[in-house]
């Protein structure tokens, strides 16, 4: 029994190895690139901030501030002893303005992917668990924030100023397979109801 453990954790590293060497490919394709900048004279230049470090910023786990994670990350990326000020807050915004949404939802995508191909997900007698639930969210009082999500000025000035989100969990698996975001005015069944055409590729599974 040891042994087996032995063996299972040496081959946890690996798989996960594996997982990272899929995404840097898939994030460092020229068609990832094309599909998630906004313009296609952007992200052409070689810059502080290029195209592939702005996405794997983004795909950590921020918990402080902009320029807090910025200083940590460049850190960790340098394998530097002290965090220096490499890209400022303002550099960060201007080259967020330039990724498309989708590129985030496209690497989530690929990963859960990669995850039912390569990692034997927990099953219940068979069947895939997905639980699906819902909540409201307060979104900052910004004009284009109101213009895009319609909110009226009524709405604006209560403290229901916000949307709803809604997410699919895989409770077995500790993963959140779908998430979306709409105007609470949508209902959370009819939210609920967008999830389940994400569970087309599972048919697909053995």
């Amino acid at each position: 029994m040891k042994r087996i453990v032995k063996l299972a954790w040496n081959l946890l590293p690996k798989t996960c190895a594996n997982l990272l060497d899929f995404l840097k490919t898939f994030i460092s394709s020229q068609e990832f690139l094309e599909q998630s900048r906004q313009k296609n004279t952007e992200f052409c230049r070689q810059r502080k901030l290029p195209f592939v470090i702005l996405v794997l910023f983004y795909c950590n786990f921020l918990k402080s501030s902009y320029q807090a994670e910025l200083n940590k990350f460049f850190k960790a990326l340098s394998d530097s002893v002290i965090a220096k000020k490499v890209v400022s807050k303002a550099a960060l915004c201007k080259a967020r303005k330039k990724l498309k949404y989708q590129a985030l939802t496209a690497i989530n995508e690929q990963s859960i992917t990669y995850f039912n191909q390569n990692f034997s997900p927990k099953t219940w007698h068979g069947f895939f668990l997905k639980a699906v639930d819902g909540s409201t969210i307060k979104l900052p009082d910004h004009p284009e924030i109101t213009t895009f999500w319609r909110i009226e000025s009524s709405a604006r000035r209560s403290c229901s100023h916000g949307q709803y989100l809604s997410q699919m969990f895989d409770p077995l698996n500790r993963i959140t397979t779908h998430a979306l975001i709409g105007p609470k005015s949508t209902g959370e069944r009819e939210m609920a109801a967008s999830h389940f055409e994400h569970l087309i590729p599972f048919l697909n599974l053995k």
